[in-house]
């Protein structure tokens, strides 16, 4: 991050890289391929991405990340995971 507020070339290689990690966390999780994740799936996806959080701390993620019906799409998944670096 240079500061410009702007995504130079640096920034969209990160960005894209983080994104292809998190894809394939994605797809290797959700083995019903509903293309979308229950808590006990995103639970397992964010342990495979490094983070073991908690029971009370997952479920305030998943109500923050998740629809109505508990079920995390994969562009919640990507803010979720971005939001849970930069604070770890």
């Amino acid at each position: 991050n240079d500061g410009s507020g702007k995504l130079g070339l640096k920034e969209f290689h990160t960005l894209w890289t983080k994104i292809q990690k998190y894809q394939k966390i994605y797809r290797e999780i959700d083995v019903d391929r509903s293309g979308t994740m229950n808590s006990y799936e995103m639970r397992r996806a964010l342990e495979t991405a490094g983070f073991k959080l908690n029971c009370r701390l997952h479920q305030i993620i998943v109500a923050r990340f998740a629809d109505e019906d508990l079920i995390i799409d994969f562009d919640n998944f990507v803010r979720c995971l971005i939001r849970l670096e930069t604070l770890f």
